[in-house]
């Protein structure tokens, strides 16, 4: 099978490292080609695609309304002669109606903005159930079908030691506080050394900033907590893959969240997990039984909940459930499974298109 994969941008990101994991799972035993449309990249990202997929750039600056680029992805297209092609934002329809092999989206978040074209898509997939509600809440008429994200769990260094002092957290994802809840994060910890101390704990930021992080470094200064804070800004996903290992719990605090691959990542170095009760996040750690969660917005929940999880770490009833979570996530999130899924959607359109 031949299989297209067409995004605008390559950065750091979940919807980006999972399209180059499933292009290079699918490239094993098939004709793989990723086109970048845009011409911002994160080398990082591109750097992780395997030697079996082929990359195409069309080097289109952000925004640009020049038909030249759009000459440049249907030649692409032509030469390639996709039987399968693969969009990863939604308003690329706009370019490709003309183009006869079927075209399925996937979408990667809430709040999802569909062109009135969407109809034109032979399939749409969504990364969970709290994607594929948000959507069809907004549009009825649209028919979806569930493939979970998945991680390649082989990469990441498991957890060896237990209980150590001090006690160490981490939240990676972008610094974007009114999405991502670092101020609640900073806020609990706040709570958690009033009761506990100082010295118990340590906290790092990991992820780029996208317009929070001094407001971030003012709220810990404020909450006279910053000299236990790090921000370590972003890192390759190899980098945060070799280092998860070194941390004593992750945190996922968001205000909104659709999945949250991060969450699927600690559970693979078989660390502790604890994140807001969104739905997204929840399915994950199978509502409850796999990961801790807290009340959404509550640093005062957050709170006793990480005291929770220091008091029981390193204790058999952790290791149980820390290894029950490596084995839940490993059965439902495993890269492998999420691209052999979409191979056998496609190729349910393939005689309609034959």
């Amino acid at each position: 099978m031949r299989i297209a994969h067409i995004i605008f941008d390559l950065k750091i990101g979940g919807a980006e490292t999972m399209l180059v994991d499933i292009a290079n799972e699918q490239s094993q035993l098939h004709s793989v080609m990723v086109i970048l449309v845009n011409s911002s990249f994160d080398q990082s990202v591109i750097g992780t695609l395997s030697n079996g997929v082929t990359l195409k750039r069309i080097e289109r600056p952000e925004g640009s309304k020049n038909p030249f680029y759009l000459a440049k992805l249907y030649w692409t297209l032509l030469n390639f002669s996709p039987e399968i092609i693969h969009v990863h934002n939604a308003a690329l329809i706009d370019l490709l109606r003309p183009l006869s092999a079927p075209t399925v989206l996937t979408v990667h978040g809430l709040n999802v903005s569909m062109p009135s074209r969407y109809r034109h898509y032979q399939a749409v997939f969504c990364i969970s159930e709290a994607v594929r509600d948000d959507l069809q809440k907004r549009y009825p008429r649209l028919t979806t079908t569930l493939i979970y994200n998945g991680i390649r769990f082989d990469d990441v260094l498991k957890k060896q030691s237990l209980n150590q002092q001090p006690f160490r957290i981490v939240q990676v994802g972008r610094i974007d506080h009114l999405i991502k809840g670092h101020d609640i994060h900073l806020r609990a910890i706040r709570r958690v050394t009033d009761k506990l101390g100082k010295e118990m704990i340590t906290v790092d930021f990991i992820g780029r900033d996208a317009g929070s992080t001094d407001y971030l470094r003012e709220l810990a200064e404020e909450l006279g907590i910053s000299s236990q804070c790090r921000f370590l800004g972003p890192l390759s996903r190899q980098e945060v893959y070799k280092s998860l290992h070194q941390y004593d719990l992750l945190i996922q605090p968001s205000r909104q969240e659709g999945f949250g691959l991060t969450i699927v990542e600690a559970m693979a170095a078989k660390i502790p997990v604890l994140i807001s009760d969104l739905r997204g996040p929840m399915e994950i750690v199978g509502n409850g039984q796999f990961g801790y969660f807290f009340k959404n917005e509550s640093d005062a929940d957050c709170a006793d909940k990480i005291i929770e999880i220091i008091r029981y770490a390193g204790t058999h009833k952790s290791s149980i459930k820390l290894d029950r979570s490596f084995e839940y996530a490993l059965d439902n999130f495993d890269i492998r499974l999420t691209a052999m899924k979409y191979v056998t959607e496609y190729s349910k359109l393939l005689p309609l298109h034959g």
